[in-house]
């Protein structure tokens, strides 16, 4: 895997949040303030970011959490806009522990992980959210709660329903966030992911199965992300990137996997 050609088509071809990101992981550059007010302006009053980053669209839970990723990357996890965004995913989380997106976003074709009325998306929603809040170490509640919630949905596979491979991975930090990487329900859902991999998946789920798999914890001698780093290395395009699932040159996905790779210990 070369890190450095990566890294070189983010620097020359990634969008002014992505560089952000790149240079506040490789450099410890903070962000401009440029940047932030840029990511403020953009931000709906309700604290979510609306649906695909569009002015005038209803608030997505995975916009909002992207975005709270995105400015946890640039070290402003405790500003305004972070905080704001963290209380808006509160504030949208059931009584039971789950999130489901709004069905106002419905006239926008969002995409089916996204669909208002799919059981499948609720799984993946509120992994991801979980999973979000997780990274910022607050919002125990919350976490909990959800966390409860989604150990019930757990298959005797040790996945998630659904879209699996993308709710399981995202399940395992928000697990680990308030247990221990050997509990029983985190180990079948590594095993289950595991069972899975095979060369025949994409650079997404590859790259989600790492993020996650570096947020809880794991260390590079796992079964899974050892496999999982040999596969993206024969994925990774002679540009450096990493496609996305419409095979196109991917900025975002290409760092989430160089921050997966560096947590790992590539460099």
């Amino acid at each position: 895997m070369d890190l450095a050609l990566a890294t070189h088509y983010i620097k020359t071809r990634g969008d002014w949040v992505v560089q952000a990101r790149l240079a506040a992981l490789t450099k410890a550059v903070p962000a401009s303030d440029v940047v932030l007010q840029a990511l403020a302006a953009g931000q709906n009053p309700d604290g979510g970011w609306p649906l695909h980053g569009v002015a005038g669209r209803p608030s997505s839970l995975y916009d909002t959490c992207r975005f709270i990723s995105a400015l946890l990357e640039l070290d402003e996890g405790e500003s305004e806009m972070a905080l704001r965004a963290r209380a808006f995913l509160v504030a949208r989380q059931h009584v039971r522990g789950w999130w489901r997106e709004l069905a106002a976003l419905a006239p926008f074709e969002p995409p089916l992980w996204m669909d208002a009325e799919s059981d499948a998306a609720m799984v993946y929603n509120t992994a991801l959210c979980a999973a979000t809040l997780a990274a910022t170490e607050d919002e125990l509640l919350a976490l909990d709660q959800a966390v409860a919630w989604l150990q019930g949905q757990i298959a005797p596979t040790g996945l998630l329903p659904g879209f699996r491979i993308f709710a399981t991975a995202w399940a395992i930090p928000a697990f680990t966030a308030i247990a221990h990487r050997e509990t029983r329900s985190v180990k079948r859902m590594l095993n289950g992911l595991g069972a899975l991999l095979s060369p025949e998946w994409d650079a997404p789920s590859l790259g989600t199965l790492l993020a996650a798999l570096s947020q809880a914890g794991f260390p590079p001698e796992l079964r899974e992300v050892e496999r999982a780093m040999k596969i993206l290395t024969r994925l990774q395009q002679p540009d450096g990137t990493w496609l996305d699932e419409d095979e196109k040159p991917d900025a975002h996905l290409t760092l989430q996997i160089v921050r997966a790779a560096r947590r790992f210990g590539l460099r």
